[in-house]
């Protein structure tokens, strides 16, 4: 036998038959069976959506918000990254309290510590570590090596990463930008 007479011989007849397809009860679930699925699929959307409402976006950028004695204001922070904190708590201290204007605060000497362990893959840290600029001074930075840091020395200007914008008491817009890895601007208009 030939393989298109085994074809045609197996192809279906266009006559009725009394060959019953579905067992009886064993079809469509009918309507309950469509509604409580379709309860189901918005029971389940809804629990998606009341779960993404939850989640929050992650803005790693640090920026604050400054005032100074006299009642101007002005604006600082950093692209983000462990050691956003670390520099702008030692320029907001040189601003307020140490009278540097904005791009003196941001062009002083930087440091920041290394002993946490970093939130980016590989999670490195360095026990009493503290990476410091040398500009600080040699004599600063063997002062903290012999008080048990293990400093590194980072070179004159590689660390921070500060941008800072505001309003002096006159009404002129001031604005700082750090000269590091010459990545920031300062535009006022």
């Amino acid at each position: 036998m030939s393989p298109v007479v085994a074809l045609l011989a197996a192809a279906p007849s266009p006559s009725p038959s009394d060959v019953e397809l579905t067992a009886p009860g064993g079809g469509s679930p009918g309507f309950i069976g469509f509604v409580v699925t379709f309860l189901l699929a918005v029971a389940a959307i809804g629990l998606f959506l009341s779960l993404t409402k939850q989640l929050r976006k992650v803005d790693r950028r640090a920026r604050q918000l400054g005032l100074d004695d006299d009642g101007t204001g002005f604006a600082f922070g950093t692209p983000g990254g462990d050691q956003q904190d670390q520099w702008t708590v030692p320029f907001l201290l040189r601003h307020l309290l140490g009278g540097l204007d904005l791009q003196a605060a941001i062009d002083a000497p930087s440091w920041h510590s290394s002993h946490v362990p970093e939130s980016f893959y590989p999670r490195t840290h360095v026990p009493r570590g503290l990476v410091a600029e040398s500009r600080l001074g040699a004599d600063v930075l063997a002062a903290l090596a012999d008080r048990g840091h293990a400093v590194q020395d980072a070179g004159p200007w590689s660390l921070g990463r500060i941008s800072a914008a505001g309003v002096r008491a006159d009404g002129f817009l001031v604005a700082a930008a750090n000269p590091r890895g010459m990545q920031g601007y300062a535009v006022g208009r």
